[in-house]
């Protein structure tokens, strides 16, 4: 299995059968699993839990989406070099390199392939592409609603929509 099979696979395990709502554990895991430079306390895991059904993940006090943590902590328990930091910049964004398989961020849209993190521009949203066609992409996407992880077969983004994307520097 290649590593963007791998990358599909495991985006697919955390959406089996289709939606799936994690647990403050599953919150910790995928946290430590994108290396993000500031983890949620069980407080905040408890929190997020039991206060905040409809999104988001509360990590310092602090309500953060986490759509790019869950793909970033994908691409790293796949393989990839990467890491997510909460201090966003304009240059540097919020995905870093880290050991592992290098990968590249493209600006556009012209390219994407199944296995890359792609970015639209609503809400700075994230996930990983599992499909792609001439005109939209299917995906697996964390911070859904009811703060799940969700599956679309559907071909809900098009592919207009995207913005940027990260890919593995394999081919």
């Amino acid at each position: 299995m290649g590593i963007r099979d791998e990358i599909i696979s495991n985006a697919r395990y955390w959406s089996d059968p289709g939606t799936y709502k994690p647990s403050g554990g599953d919150f910790s895991w995928i946290c430590q699993m994108a290396s993000c430079n500031q983890q949620p306390s069980q407080a905040d895991l408890d929190y997020t839990a039991k206060s905040m059904p409809s999104g988001n993940l509360r990590i310092g006090g602090e309500s953060k989406s986490w759509c790019g943590i869950f793909a970033v902590a994908v691409w790293a328990w796949s393989g990839m070099g990467v890491k997510w930091t909460l201090n966003w910049s304009a240059s540097a964004g919020n995905v870093l390199m880290g050991s592992g398989v290098t990968w590249t961020k493209v600006w556009g849209n012209k390219g994407v392939r199944p296995g890359d993190i792609a970015s639209i521009a609503a809400k700075q949203h994230h996930f990983i592409v599992t499909d792609v066609n001439a005109h939209a992409v299917n995906s697996v996407d964390g911070n859904q609603a009811g703060n799940t992880i969700i599956e679309y077969t559907n071909w809900k983004h098009s592919i207009a929509s995207i913005v940027a994307y990260y890919t593995p520097n394999l081919d």
